[in-house]
């Protein structure tokens, strides 16, 4: 079930901020997102950030198997450790780790 697109898919488009009142023991905890499915509240602690974009095509970055927003070369910004963002919706954190076989396979060839 947790591999499958579809699930993929509604629980990356419920995510948000975890800002609720009932949720702020969880977020003390590191659990900063939320994903509420139907009466469920499903927390998540990110290692880094939300999401983690693993897929370009079609000048798409991909962070769920039909999610994406518009892939921006100038937008990519690299962390003190090394790294690698590009902007992400903002229910998201507005920025996202990009995946480092991402970059080793397709964006790093085309910038340097």
């Amino acid at each position: 079930c947790l591999k499958e697109p579809k699930f993929l898919d509604f629980f990356f488009k419920q995510m948000r901020a975890n800002d609720l009142d009932e949720g702020r023991a969880h977020k003390e905890e590191g659990y900063g997102f939320l994903s509420p499915c139907g009466r469920e509240l499903n927390f998540v602690r990110a290692a880094d950030t939300a999401v983690v974009f693993t897929q370009l095509s079609e000048g798409r970055l991909f962070y769920a198997p039909t999610l994406s927003v518009h892939y921006d070369k100038t937008a990519l910004s690299v962390s003190d450790e090394g790294r690698v963002y590009h902007p992400a919706p903002n229910a998201l954190g507005g920025h996202a780790l990009v995946g480092s076989a991402l970059i080793d396979a397709q964006i790093a060839p085309a910038i340097t």
